[in-house]
């Protein structure tokens, strides 16, 4: 299981997992994230979508259930429906929806995440972890490494590309295994794939 930092040095410190100072009147159920509204929250973990929610406190939520882990994240307050259909599987770094400051629980727009072993995460039931320790624990780190990014389009399938490298991936199989190698998943249309490849391939000709 490996995890991103949402968004690196937005971590709201000053309120962590836990926390009852006030003006709480109970703990924190999660980890804060300080980011504009209208900003892309990528999704922090690979996993299958568990749910979809409306909930008066909360606002719009999403639950994902990561593989290899019996653990659900949720992310809250987004500020509409998340993107990702319930049943599909996302890539760390999909695009799960946009920060908001939905729900009366609010104050302001963030990014707040739960993180149980219970499909209701998005209202803090479950055996629940703290966020922000868990990623710093599974921290998907790509320094010395190479990154890669799964890249699909209608025509042209899936693909995966690097520096210097690209895979045409033929199989669900094979989309299923590449996901711990994938720091992010790009969908477009098929200019955009061959753009995407030839930039990956450094001067290969993109189709028109």
């Amino acid at each position: 299981m490996l995890l991103i930092d949402p968004f690196p040095g937005a971590y709201d410190a000053s309120d962590p997992y836990g926390n009852t100072a006030k003006p709480r009147t109970y703990a924190h159920t999660g980890s804060d994230w300080i980011v504009s509204a209208g900003t892309d929250a990528p999704a922090l973990g690979a996993g299958v979508v568990a749910n979809k929610q409306w909930h008066a406190g909360n606002g719009y939520t999403i639950t994902v259930k990561l593989d290899d882990s019996d653990l659900y994240y949720a992310y809250l307050h987004l500020q509409g429906p998340a993107l990702p259909a319930v049943g599909a599987h996302v890539a760390r770094g999909d695009v799960l929806g946009k920060v908001g400051a939905t729900g009366t629980n609010a104050r302001g727009a963030h990014l707040h995440v739960t993180v149980s072993d219970a499909p209701t995460a998005y209202v803090g039931l479950g055996n629940r972890r703290d966020p922000w320790q868990l990623i710093q624990d599974h921290l998907f780190n790509t320094e010395g490494e190479t990154m890669f990014i799964r890249i699909q389009s209608p025509k042209r399938g899936i693909a995966l590309i690097g520096p210097g490298y690209y895979r045409h991936l033929q199989t669900d199989e094979e989309v299923e295994q590449s996901a711990p190698l994938v720091a992010k998943h790009l969908t477009g249309n098929d200019r955009q794939f061959d753009l995407w490849r030839s930039m990956a391939l450094d001067g290969a000709g993109a189709k028109s």
